[in-house]
């Protein structure tokens, strides 16, 4: 970071030289700054100026950058993952819920996240190229685990060991994206 009068500050680059066709580049706004004689275009576009004076200007228009928002998976917690992994162990005959047990155990033994070393886990053992992990697919085999293992009453009370409108809740956990 430049220093600038005792003070710390950080000079943008609103120009690009390309010394191979002898041009300078700049946006449409960073002409316009220049021509206003703001600073630090204005100073910028100068000293190119005076270091290459037979370069010529011209316009670039910026490249759209690919700016869409992350997916991330809304409900995708330990607990979520811990109901995937019992579900799993039942359908493939494994017993890989007490190593995420413990490994969850750990990372909080470590005051480290819970969340991330489950999702470690998870995708250690069921994400491959092969066969990449599917949130949608995870989601079915929950709701199906907890329909099998907790039944809903018609009246929508559970048992007292099981929690209420299970059903529901797993519904609520769609394809979200963060904006």
């Amino acid at each position: 970071m430049a220093t600038k009068n005792g003070k710390n500050s950080k000079e943008v680059s609103l120009f690009m030289v390309d010394f191979f066709n002898k041009k300078i580049y700049g946006t449409k706004r960073s002409f316009e700054l220049a021509g206003k004689g703001k600073q630090p275009a204005y100073g910028q576009l100068v000293k190119l100026l005076e270091t290459h004076p037979e370069y010529e200007l011209e316009y670039k228009i910026p490249e759209k950058r690919n700016d869409k928002p992350k997916e991330t998976y809304k409900g995708f917690t330990v607990e979520f993952i811990q109901d995937y992994f019992s579900a799993r162990d039942e359908l493939d005959g494994t017993s890989n819920r007490a190593d995420l047990d413990f490994e969850i155990a750990f990372a909080k033994s470590q005051k480290e996240s819970r969340l991330c070393a489950a999702k470690e886990k998870l995708h250690e053992l069921y994400d491959s190229k092969e066969k990449p992990f599917d949130y949608g697919e995870a989601r079915d085999v929950v709701r199906d685990y907890k329909k099998k293992h907790f039944k809903i009453e018609e009246n929508g009370s559970g048992s007292e060991n099981e929690p209420e409108a299970v059903e529901e809740d797993i519904d609520k956990l769609p394809l979200a994206v963060n904006e």
